[in-house]
């Protein structure tokens, strides 16, 4: 195979096409190993679970890269975007936590997150954990090589379809790895619907955040962390609870929709946000 250089826009679609094929067979591989093992634990699942930002890194240094804008900062507005990260990642896990009990969800137990964190092995531990398991292992992928290749083709809406779908087909085989909180849904239950559902809207929110605000790898990082923290500390995991998240996640999508409406909403920029 050949990764000879070739003009950007002609590279998109291939470039895009060896992302998705990377990212699951250094996902899926690796996590059919701990399928096997029965654990959501050791090497293989690190391994398994950082796929995309693992793709991202081998096509970067592969040469599969575009230049970067030197008139574009690395980090901008951080005073716009990372509120913005922070709110819009742990709203649909709040919400969900006042909401869902009167659903017929669990209510939520005061005592989980300190628990969480000693089990854990103290706050230090569990901020890297909500940190890297998600963040990191996968937003450089996502939200820095997919995502601007995707909307030089489609543009935001389109691609937030594509991505999200991408990214919910992604955790598929975590529901079949004994100790993760896709495993404790079962694979054909309404609870694990919602969830896979919940990507198509959230990744609309994640490009929003990223793309929009500005902020680049550093706020889907930012973001991912808060609305782990949210499932994680608040404890969303019934059918009801994530009917909420569900809801709530589309909703902010459709208000960031309507306040964005226009033209260079709709259709692809002339040029990508990251590389």
């Amino acid at each position: 195979m050949s990764f000879a250089a070739r003009p950007y826009p002609e590279r998109t679609g291939t470039d895009l096409c060896w992302f998705a094929v990377l990212t699951l067979l250094i996902s899926w591989g690796p996590l059919a190993v701990a399928i096997m093992h029965g654990s959501a634990s050791g090497p293989w699942f690190i391994i398994g679970t950082s796929g995309p930002t693992l793709a991202a890194l081998l096509l970067w240094l592969a040469g599969r890269r575009r230049p970067r804008d030197p008139g574009r900062a690395v980090v901008s507005r951080v005073w716009v975007w990372a509120p913005a990260a922070v709110v819009l990642g742990v709203l649909p896990s709040v919400v969900a936590a006042a909401l869902a009990p009167a659903l017929g969800g669990p209510p939520f137990d005061p005592s989980a997150p300190g628990r969480i964190v000693g089990e854990t092995g103290g706050l230090l531990a569990a901020s890297v954990m909500l940190l890297v398991a998600g963040p990191l292992a996968e937003e450089f992928g996502w939200r820095g090589y997919a995502q601007p290749r995707l909307q030089r083709r489609f543009g935001p809406l389109a691609t937030s379809v594509v991505l999200g779908v991408g990214w919910a087909v992604w955790h598929l085989p975590l529901f079949f790895v004994e100790g993760t909180s896709q495993a404790a849904m079962g694979i054909g239950s309404l609870a694990a619907a919602l969830f896979l559902l919940v990507f198509v809207p959230l990744t609309y929110l994640f490009w929003f955040v990223s793309a929009r605000l500005g902020g680049g790898v550093a706020s889907a990082v930012l973001m991912h962390a808060a609305l782990n923290a949210g499932f994680t500390f608040l404890g969303i995991s019934s059918a009801a609870a994530l009917a909420v998240v569900l809801v709530t996640a589309t909703a902010a999508a459709l208000i960031v929709g309507a306040r964005l409406r226009g033209p260079a909403h709709t259709t692809a920029p002339a040029a990508a946000v990251s590389s």
